[in-house]
């Protein structure tokens, strides 16, 4: 058994190591992914039309701290390895890896367009590790990724788009009264404050963990439940797969 798991790896990330695994004779491999692939910002022009960076190993994957642990397992086996000299052209030189804990969840916002595409090119990276696995004739087994939702307040909130100043006061006045009634254990009453908020602005993710605290706090728990899936999916810093990843 080889574990070939990365702390914060994009699924493009695993199919490079897949890629570079599949030549050892593979029985089954067993995929969790899904949480990490909002954490990297990368140019996805041409990457998901199904071109070249599907047909071959990721060269920027050969260098990662894992496939080095790997190769130096395999080494000290006795396994012998190809050499790798792929460039990493495929997902191109302006490749760039953006670590919440180096520059802060402040960085990011919310960006519709880029998430498309993210979700398009997860979407065709799946589709690529199943052939990887059909082409070993090796199974696959792909492990829906968990979430922690009551406990993991979101990381970055932002504001829709297009919210003048005076909503966007009247907006505040109901969060912190809200807040400040469930302070009070007065549950019910921030919830109707919670609720003319959202009916301001229903983007802003922290708003959505505090409505699904206080309803958890009522006992609605489906309903808290769906509070708490909304904020993980709006929060503009995710590192939870999202509702279109899973």
């Amino acid at each position: 058994v080889i574990n070939a798991g990365g702390i914060s790896y994009a699924s493009y990330r695993a199919q490079g190591l897949m890629e570079e695994l599949a030549g050892y004779s593979p029985d089954l491999f067993i995929v969790y992914t899904g949480q990490n692939e909002f954490l990297e910002r990368r140019t996805y022009e041409g990457l998901s039309d199904g071109t070249s960076w599907q047909t071959g190993p990721l060269s920027l994957v050969s260098r990662t701290r894992t496939a080095t642990v790997i190769r130096e397992i395999m080494d000290l086996t006795g396994i012998r390895r190809g050499q790798a000299s792929h460039r990493a052209n495929e997902l191109g030189d302006e490749v760039k890896s953006i670590p919440v804990n180096a520059i802060g969840p402040e960085a990011y916002s919310r960006n519709e367009e880029l998430n498309n595409e993210i979700v398009e090119h997860f979407r065709s990276t799946l589709n690529r590790m199943v052939q990887i696995s059909q082409q070993e004739n090796a199974d696959i087994l792909f492990v829906v990724p968990a979430s922690n939702l009551a406990d993991f307040a979101p990381f970055r909130s932002q504001h829709r788009a297009g919210l003048s100043d005076s909503d966007l006061s009247a907006w505040n006045r109901y969060e912190a009264h809200a807040r400040t009634l469930m302070s009070q254990d007065k549950a019910a009453e921030a919830l109707v404050e919670i609720e003319n908020a959202e009916a301001i602005d229903n983007r802003y993710a922290a708003l959505w963990f505090l409505k699904g605290q206080t309803e958890w706090s009522l006992g609605d728990f489906d309903q808290a439940k769906q509070s708490f899936l909304n904020a993980r999916d709006e929060d503009v810093c995710p590192l939870r797969a999202t509702e279109r990843i899973l």
